[in-house]
């Protein structure tokens, strides 16, 4: 694991490991439950005709708060960042991540509104793939920032080099 040269790699500070870790548990959620529930959609419409709209129900219950908690830590995420460390194209990615992350948000409810199979089905893929760019969006990020360097060997590494270089290198010590 290669993290920036010019400086050491620190433990993060508890509310960091508490903001990433209600990001990551909230993208989990409801990104990984959107295709749990599509992939069981099959045996879920064997159960009878109103059990596909039941079970979309109960699981907005926990979708949607999963969708809101990421909005929130997304925007606590982005105010950590030093703006002195943020790169051009560190914000060009966030811009385009945003724009991904609405995109889903407002798929997903426009295929809760639908009313034909066709519109439902048009709605979830967006929100789908919409949902999978945010998530990829999240691996663009080069290490050494403008200009380049190697990429980045995995997410976990992306992701603790960013807020590693973002905190200014300083809330590790907390």
């Amino acid at each position: 694991m290669h993290l920036l040269a010019s400086s050491q790699l620190q433990l993060a500070g508890s509310m960091t490991v508490i903001r990433l870790s209600l990001h990551v548990l909230a993208a989990t959620v409801w990104v990984g439950g959107q295709f749990v529930l599509a992939g069981m959609l099959p045996t879920i419409r064997g159960l009878g005709e109103g059990a596909p709209k039941k079970m979309a129900q109960a699981f907005g219950r926990l979708n949607w708060p999963a969708y809101w908690l990421l909005i929130a830590t997304g925007v606590w995420n982005f105010i950590a960042v030093d703006p002195a460390n943020a790169s051009s194209s560190w914000n060009a990615a966030f811009g385009i991540k945003m724009v991904c992350v609405i995109a889903a948000g407002l798929g997903t409810f426009l295929h809760t509104r639908a009313k034909t199979p066709k519109a439902r089905g048009i709605y979830a893929g967006i929100g789908a793939l919409a949902s999978i760019a945010a998530l990829g969006k999240r691996c663009l990020r080069e290490e050494g920032g403008e200009g380049g360097g190697e990429a980045r060997e995995s997410m976990i590494d992306n992701h603790v080099g960013l807020h590693h270089e973002a905190l200014g290198n300083d809330e590790g010590a907390q």
